[in-house]
């Protein structure tokens, strides 16, 4: 398809509620066709919107500083304003280089956009086949199958690319028609990053052997993103079925009623609302094979990329990575400290009342007579009894207090000297509990939230 800046308006409809559009301005080819096609639009009245520019200067070439003086000097003659941000990435081999690099230029375009800036990026159809085949080294399912996509969400902001239904070819001839001037970035002919050897070697093979591939792979684009489109829309049915009152805990008796697919759908999507890291074929595999298929008597645990998922009982928990406070031995007096902070591990809180005569309304407190407490943790062997009942290990109690296994070891314990005489949320030791009529405490633990993200 030939490309003239008329074509971009139908694109940029899907922006019309954004006050400025911005193009992500490299000085390559791509962007600078893309500058110069919206300013046309601009001045012939057809832009209704602010047209703005970035320049991020990674440093990595020794060409960078001239890259953005000529990226300065096109936005003075046209005169549309212009962001730079430079870049501090540092060493880094050539495996991670295009990554590291991809990552912090997003996070500066995010950083610097305003809540009625629309980001507009040059890609465009070859730019998808090059991703397609990436993609397909590395596995990808139909979500990666899908694509660079046409927009999406940039922080508080949009992005938007509405170049991708042409050609780098038609984008060349429209910029040697218009006298348009570009820099040619030398790296990209270095043929040790996959997307250039891709670019020169492979795609330049297969054009000689099927001309049309371009029209065939973006159809295969088209299905892949309808597909993912599908297995979303189950996955939030799905999600519904294995929900709790927090979003980051899900119950596994429904799930474990699915097929292992969907299973791994709806584990995928959960995950990623919560925005758990690296979630990938091989994280959700071993979830369906080795953590929400283990005994339920037993915990099962996946450390991953500074998260945790565990199951406990019949659900699946999302931990972050949560190091171990030191938990340091503390003295606690209820008169004058109602609430008391344990340093990384939440806080206590001693509230005095009555105990209630009416027994199915009785709960234990510890004897109001009592005021200095000592607060430590669980060590080896030891033992608990509460009133009628008989002594048992910590072990015991907490299992059947339902106590996650994660909290357990966190859990502070209470003494009046050398004796236990309560652990907060289980019960009072026998000859410490305050008797009916009598002045008392409730005693309550408030864990820290030791879950991945945020409760919403």
């Amino acid at each position: 398809m030939k490309f003239n800046p008329d074509l971009l308006l139908a694109e940029l409809s899907t922006a019309s509620d954004c006050q400025v559009v911005v193009v992500a301005l490299s000085g390559g080819l791509d962007s600078m066709a893309l500058l110069h096609a919206l300013h046309t639009l601009k001045l012939d009245g057809q832009l209704k919107q602010k047209l703005a520019a970035i320049h991020v200067n990674h440093g990595l070439n020794p060409g960078a500083d001239d890259w953005q003086s000529f990226c300065e000097e096109r936005c003075r003659l046209f005169t549309i304003p212009l962001k730079t941000v430079q870049l501090k990435l540092g060493s880094a081999s050539v495996e991670n280089l295009e990554e590291r690099a991809r990552n912090a230029r997003y996070t500066a375009f995010e950083s610097m956009l305003e809540k009625d800036e629309c980001l507009l990026l040059g890609h465009h159809r070859d730019d998808q086949m090059e991703t397609l085949i990436l993609r397909l080294m590395r596995g990808s399912g139909p979500r990666g199958l899908g694509g660079i996509p046409r927009s999406r969400l940039l922080g508080n902001s949009r992005l938007l690319r509405p170049l991708l239904g042409f050609d780098r070819k038609a984008l060349l001839e429209y910029a040697q028609s218009e006298g348009i001037n570009w820099i040619e970035d030398d790296s990209n002919k270095a043929r040790e990053f996959d997307r250039n050897f891709i670019r020169h070697e492979l795609l330049p093979l297969i054009e000689n052997r099927w001309p049309g591939y371009r029209e065939s792979w973006a159809k295969t684009v088209q299905l892949s993103q309808e597909a993912d489109a599908q297995l979303t829309e189950l996955a939030q049915v799905d999600l519904r079925s294995v929900a709790t009152r927090d979003r980051r805990i899900i119950q596994l008796t429904p799930l474990l009623s699915f097929s292992e697919p969907r299973q791994r759908n709806l584990l995928r999507h959960w995950l990623e609302s919560i925005g758990f890291p690296g979630v990938g074929w091989t994280l959700l595999t071993r979830l369906t094979r080795e953590i929400i298929t283990a005994r339920a008597d037993t915990p099962a645990e996946l450390s991953w990329r500074g998260g945790c998922l565990q199951r406990y009982r019949d659900q699946l928990y999302a931990l972050a990575d949560n190091p171990m406070p030191v938990l340091q031995e503390q003295q606690w007096s209820l008169q004058q400290q109602p609430v008391l902070d344990l340093p990384g591990n939440g806080g206590l809180g001693g509230a005095s009342r009555v105990l209630n005569e009416d027994a199915s309304n009785r709960r234990p407190l510890l004897q109001g007579g009592i005021d200095t407490l000592t607060v430590r943790y669980r060590s080896p062997g030891e033992m608990f009894r509460q009133a009628g009942r008989p002594a048992k290990s910590l072990k015991k109690l907490f299992q059947e207090a339902g106590m996650a296994p994660w909290l357990r070891a966190r859990q502070p314990l209470l003494y009046l000297g050398e004796e236990l005489v309560c652990i907060p949320g289980v019960g009072i030791a026998a000859g410490f509990a305050a008797t009916s009529g009598e002045k008392g405490y409730v005693i309550s633990w408030q864990p820290p939230d030791l879950l991945y993200g945020k409760v919403e």
